[in-house]
């Protein structure tokens, strides 16, 4: 497995981090040369050999939690069209979106950028030779193995305080807090057994989130990721191939039987 590098995109700037580094770096904006500084951070470390996964600060993304019928026809289709009209910016947009089946209705999350505010970023780390393997909501990284089995929420400071809401790896709500919420509210608020934030204040009944940024988060939702930055995944082609080739074999040997016995 590659080692990654994860860069965090944040209103006041950027933090760039490594495991094999000791120390991460702040970068203020306006942020020029990225590239350059990123290989700069990774020292003697080829960057062709490395993943590149940028993470966006909630505050800088767009969500919106709305239903779509189980009748509907074209899922992806009805985001979009809900994307057009709910977004508060215009242009070339990146989106992700969930779709949890209920009894009912499907209930879907969607989180949404201008694509302007992050390309130029991607381009001056791309242009350097590095893989880019993903661009997810900040959220994501503290999603890991350590979630599973479980209902958990997630308090991230920042320009409003945000409660997010899990049910295992999957995002159930985002609430907008316009104050810190109290002990008592926070639990009205989180239907789940254990409420996270990064270094929570003696007392808060808030269990620190460093166990979870500690594992390898899962990545399964929300990759913003532009297409073109995207490789093939050729290993996914070759088990396919593979698959295929079994089938035939077997479908021969049948074959081969049948005629025998006849």
């Amino acid at each position: 497995m590659k080692e990654s590098v994860e860069i965090f995109i944040r209103p006041d700037g950027l933090e760039i981090r490594a495991s094999f580094q000791p120390e991460s770096e702040f970068v203020t904006h306006p942020v020029t040369d990225l590239g350059i500084r990123v290989t700069r951070f990774c020292g003697a470390k080829n960057p062709s050999s490395l993943n590149v996964i940028f993470y966006l600060s909630e505050d800088l993304l767009f969500y919106k939690k709305f239903s779509l019928p189980l009748k509907t026809a074209d899922i992806k289709e009805a985001v979009g069209y809900q994307l057009a009209m709910l977004a508060p910016f215009e242009g070339k947009i990146l989106h992700g979106y969930t779709a949890l089946r209920g009894k009912q209705e499907y209930s879907i999350s969607l989180y949404a950028l201008q694509e302007e505010k992050v390309i130029p970023l991607l381009d001056a780390v791309a242009g350097q030779g590095f893989h880019l393997a993903g661009l997810f909501p900040e959220s994501q990284r503290y999603v890991t193995r350590h979630c599973k089995k479980k209902q958990w929420s997630l308090l991230l400071p920042g320009r409003f305080t945000k409660l997010l809401v899990f049910s295992e790896h999957s995002i159930l709500d985002r609430i907008l807090c316009h104050a810190v919420p109290s002990a008592d509210q926070l639990q009205k608020l989180s239907p789940g057994e254990v409420i996270y934030s990064p270094a929570p204040a003696a007392g808060s009944g808030l269990q620190d989130s460093a166990p979870l940024l500690a594992e390898l988060p899962l990545h399964k939702e929300f990759n913003l990721l532009p297409a073109s930055y995207r490789r093939p995944d050729y290993l996914r082609y070759v088990l396919i191939g593979l698959c295929i080739l079994n089938l035939c074999a077997l479908l021969g040997v049948a074959a081969i039987k049948e005629y025998t016995i006849l």
